[in-house]
């Protein structure tokens, strides 16, 4: 796979980060120099690859079932309050309605969360390149076993 650098000029991918920055996060739309857009988007980013990972890896199905099963054991021990069952029930639905979706989704989670490990890779080499020793908040590394999952994804393409 080549690098960022060899498919598309650092110039070229700096602006594309500043618009990016723009179109994504609201506070680098003032009189904000570049570094700090750059550092914006790269905070946005991080938020977004952590959320992407958690729910890359965590099991939603088994989350899914042990949500109903305690919700089952809440409908079938206690006796009367029946409106308030049946809201708690109208809740479990939507939930349910929910874990299904991001269940179906799973493969497009994981398709983006590798995508987006990357662009943030991206975005690290051009504010180094540009601001050297300006990146703040930087991410850890990938743990070896994302990095195995990511390999293999990049391999099956």
């Amino acid at each position: 796979m080549k690098k960022e650098s060899e498919i598309i000029d650092d110039e070229e991918l700096k602006r594309f980060f500043l618009n990016e920055a723009m179109l994504l996060c609201p506070s680098a739309l003032g009189d904000v120099l570049e570094r700090e857009k750059l550092q914006i988007l790269y905070n946005t980013l991080q938020k977004i690859v952590k959320l992407l990972g958690v729910l890359n890896h965590c099991n939603l199905e088994m989350h899914y079932v042990e949500i109903y099963h305690v919700f089952g054991f809440y409908f079938t021990e206690k006796d009367g309050e029946k409106r308030k069952k049946r809201k708690m029930s109208e809740r479990l639905e939507d939930y349910g309605q929910f874990m299904y979706h991001l269940v179906r989704m799973k493969s497009v989670i994981a398709h983006y969360y590798a995508y987006s490990l990357q662009h943030l890779r991206s975005l690290e080499h051009t504010m180094e390149l540009y601001y050297l020793g300006y990146l703040q908040n930087r991410m850890k590394d990938i743990p070896r076993e994302q990095k195995m999952d990511i390999l293999k994804e990049e391999t099956e393409k």
